[in-house]
């Protein structure tokens, strides 16, 4: 495994406390979309094609979608250039 993909399962596993769960909001208190405030949230860390770890967020109500490296919001085109596969 390479070492974005090492760090990313890294950081994934110690922010949680208890097994995840795409359909339970954690009793650890709740994010909320920055449009809807609603707390129906899908988060998941992963890795683009470039190595980049990332954290993708949806709102299952108003289907807002983000994408944030480092704590700084990602364009959907910086997104889909970090995720090309080199011909």
């Amino acid at each position: 495994m390479s070492r974005p993909a090492a760090h990313a399962l890294s950081t994934a596993a110690e922010l949680l406390d208890e097994p995840a769960s795409l359909t339970q909001v954690p009793s650890h208190g709740a994010a909320r979309c920055p449009v809807c405030a609603g707390t129906r949230l899908t988060r998941i860390a992963l890795v683009l094609t470039d190595g980049s770890p990332v954290d993708f967020t949806s709102c299952h109500t108003c289907e807002h979608r983000s994408w944030e490296q480092e704590g700084s919001s990602l364009g959907i085109d910086t997104v889909l250039t970090k995720a090309r596969k080199e011909r």
